[in-house]
C-alpha cells in the first residue's frame, strides 16, 4: 500500500494526469459537505479516510466474492497492487457532456512508469435500458454490474475491463450501422452478424471481446479485423486474462 505525505500527492496528480484531455477533466474530491452529497452512501467513507491502505480495503470490501472468485489472477494481484483508491468527479465534453462521480483505483506503475488506473462507475448508474443482448453476460458480471460498478475499465472507458452498460454496443451500432446491417464476424467456418455481437471491452489496440446469443454460452469471441480466435475462450478466462494484461500494456 502506499504511503502518506509527498508521495500520496504526488499519486493523487498522477491520478487526474492520467484522466485529463482536451474532452475531459478529473477532480479529487475531499470530505466537504458539497462533495459528500453527491457521492454514494457507501462511497462516503473512502472519501473520509486519510489512510490510503484503509481506502483500498474499504473500496475491496465493496466487491462480491461471487465475481473475484470467477477471476483468480486478477483477484490475487488487485489487492497486493493497489496503492490507492480516490472518489472522483469527472467531466466530459463535446456534443454529449456529463458529469459522473467515480472510483479510481491506482494499482502500480506499467514498465514505461505509466500509472494502472481503473475506473468504478456507480452502479445506480446502471443504464435504464438494459443493452441488447445483455443476458449473454454471465450472472456473476451482471451482478457486478449492477451492484458494484456500472462499468470498470482503464481511464479510457472502453479497455481492459467492462464496458459502463449505458456505453455498450453491438460491434454493428460501434461504427454507426443501421440496427439491421452489419457485416459478417467468422471462425471455423461459423459466420456471427456483428449486429449479435455486444462488445463489452477491448485491449489497448484492436482486439475486441463481445458476447453474442450466437456463441456457447459463457464464452466470448476475440474479434479483430473481422476474425474471432478459435475455439472462443472461456468469458472468465477471458476477462481474467485482459485485467491482469493491463499491468503488462
Amino acid at each position: 500500500m502506499a504511503r502518506e505525505g509527498g508521495m500520496m500527492a504526488g499519486l493523487e496528480s498522477e491520478i487526474v494526469d492520467a484522466i485529463d484531455d482536451e474532452y475531459t477533466s478529473a477532480q479529487v474530491l475531499t470530505g466537504d459537505a458539497d462533495d459528500r452529497l453527491s457521492v454514494p452512501v457507501n462511497w462516503r467513507p473512502i472519501l473520509d479516510s486519510d489512510d490510503p491502505a484503509e481506502r483500498c480495503r474499504i473500496a475491496l470490501s465493496l466487491w462480491s466474492p461471487q465475481f473475484l472468485d470467477k477471476l483468480p489472477k486478477f483477484s490475487i494481484l488487485l489487492p497486493e497492487r493497489l496503492a490507492d483508491v480516490r472518489v472522483l468527479r469527472i467531466r466530459t465534453g463535446g456534443e454529449a457532456p456529463a458529469e459522473h462521480i467515480v472510483l479510481a483505483y491506482a494499482a502500480g506503475h506499467n514498465a514505461d512508469g505509466e500509472l494502472i488506473l481503473w475506473i468504478g462507475h456507480d452502479p445506480a448508474n446502471f443504464a435504464d435500458t438494459v443493452p441488447k443482448y445483455f443476458e449473454t453476460v454471465p450472472q456473476a458480471a451482471r451482478d457486478f454490474l449492477q451492484q458494484t460498478h456500472a462499468g470498470f475499465t482503464s481511464e479510457d472507458m472502453e479497455s481492459y475491463g467492462l464496458m459502463p452498460p449505458r456505453d455498450m454496443q453491438t460491434l454493428a451500432e460501434s461504427v454507426g450501422a443501421p440496427p439491421d446491417e452489419g457485416w459478417q464476424v467468422g471462425y471455423s467456418g461459423i459466420q456471427i452478424n456483428s449486429t449479435r455481437l455486444l462488445w463489452l471491452t477491448r485491449d489497448s489496440g484492436e482486439l475486441l471481446y463481445c458476447t453474442s446469443p450466437d456463441l456457447p454460452a459463457e464464452t466470448m469471441a476475440l474479434v479483430y479485423e473481422g476474425d474471432i480466435d478459435v475455439p472462443p475462450p472461456q468469458f472468465w478466462t477471458a476477462l481474467d486474462k485482459i485485467l491482469v494484461e493491463r499491468w503488462d500494456e
